[in-house]
């Protein structure tokens, strides 16, 4: 594509924690499951997160639920698909203070991985999809060696309706979170799941060069999940405080995109017209009009009165064995050459529409920018602080997130 992400800012704003640490010594404490990074597919990461104006594709789910239905460019034909697949390594992360805790160095990761997947089918202006985000990490022991496996697996699934030709998009569905905690040399110390509803919006006029989106989810507070067999929940497991719930906050996100240069931004979706439908209607007629024609000469060769014939529905019908005969091989060799002037007419429609695609300016600058709003998880400890058994309160207030991102194409 020769797409290159010029600038890309992410600037927080968050209230910090007040008082010492001390350490966790009971259950009356939540987990905030609120990822501090941008983990998401390369363009969004190179954005910064600011993405929910753009949302399109199945990988803009998470930050708008309007990607479910919200066309590309590229995507011409009433029905399109979209698959997306991503993995991210540790990399920095293993090192670097990956919680955003502001204790330097911080508390350490190994063996991260971050991986999401997806896929979205579209059909005129109605398309769903299901995506699933997961981090896995290892954390170690003060000798280094792993002690705790840590995985958040976020799934957002749901759908969506383009208004007015796709420049109005609506979409929502549901978020679901699982967490899960093992301990070396133990069976898993436990799992919390929950679930909670997002929507959200954009809108996208063919002559304007711009875009705005907003979205809104509600809280996720998930429970601890027991077996059958567990009459007793464990407070604690391999020395880990277990927390009463992971929770995830409310969310509102607004955000705008701005496209410079000859490029468009947004495009209508004009369904392509359907050219066999009119060709068979076409064959059809002239087969009704050939009987027609024949019934009349019939009738008159038997001196019989000629009643109003009409297209495409006869009332009386052709008798000559001979003439029906014939008439049935001229039908399966007009079906044929129809067929053949179809596959062709359709191609070079396809063709067509690909050109015009192609033959589209491609110098641009977009500059976009996203407002994130969080609430607040009531008596909430990071996930760094949890395995640390510290409580280092995270998320007890709103919080505010302002991203910016740039890209363009200077040289076509």
């Amino acid at each position: 594509m020769g797409r290159a992400a010029l600038i890309a800012a992410c600037l927080c704003v968050a209230a910090p924690a007040a008082g010492q640490d001390a350490p966790i010594d009971g259950n009356d404490f939540a987990i905030d499951a609120v990822a501090t990074p941008v983990l998401a597919s390369s363009r969004i990461t190179g954005l910064a997160g600011a993405y929910t104006a753009l949302a399109e594709g199945i990988d803009g789910v998470p930050w708008n639920p309007a990607s479910y239905a919200s066309r590309s460019l590229w995507e011409l034909d009433v029905l399109e698909y979209d698959l997306t697949a991503s993995v991210l390594f540790s990399g920095s992360f293993a090192s670097n203070d990956y919680f955003l805790n502001g204790r330097g160095q911080g508390f350490g990761i190994e063996n991260f991985v971050f991986a999401d997947v997806g896929a979205r089918l579209q059909y005129g202006p109605i398309g769903g999809g299901v995506t699933l985000q997961a981090q896995f990490y290892d954390v170690p022991s003060d000798d280094g060696a792993p002690a705790a496996s840590v995985s958040l697996v976020s799934i957002h699934g749901g759908g969506g309706y383009g208004l007015f030709d796709g420049q109005l998009v609506v979409g929502g569905g549901a978020r679901a979170v699982i967490f899960d905690t093992s301990i070396l040399g133990a069976e898993e110390a436990f799992s919390l799941q929950g679930a909670g509803l997002e929507v959200g919006s954009v809108f996208r006029h063919e002559r304007l060069p711009f875009r705005v989106g907003a979205a809104f989810r509600t809280p996720v507070r998930s429970q601890v999940v027991t077996d059958d067999e567990m009459t007793d929940v464990p407070r604690q497991v391999a020395g880990l405080w277990r927390p009463r719930a992971v929770g995830l906050p409310w969310e509102v996100q607004v955000g705008g995109a701005l496209q410079i240069g000859p490029r468009p931004l947004n495009r209508r979706f004009r369904p392509k017209k359907d050219l066999a439908r009119g060709l068979r209607a076409e064959l059809r007629h002239r087969q009704c009009e050939r009987e027609r024609e024949q019934v009349r000469r019939e009738l008159e060769a038997r001196s019989e009165p000629v009643p109003e014939l009409r297209c495409p529905r006869l009332r009386v019908r052709a008798r000559d064995r001979a003439w029906r005969e014939a008439e049935r091989q001229r039908v399966r060799e007009e079906k044929l050459r129809m067929e053949e002037a179809i596959e062709i007419a359709e191609a070079s429609v396809d063709d067509l529409w690909a050109e015009l695609y192609e033959a589209m300016p491609r110098r641009h600058l977009l500059v976009s920018v996203d407002l994130h709003l969080l609430g607040p998880v009531d008596d909430a400890v990071g996930i760094d602080a949890f395995l640390e058994q510290t409580r280092r309160t995270r998320g007890d207030r709103w919080t505010t997130t302002f991203r910016l991102g740039v890209e363009g194409e200077p040289w076509p």
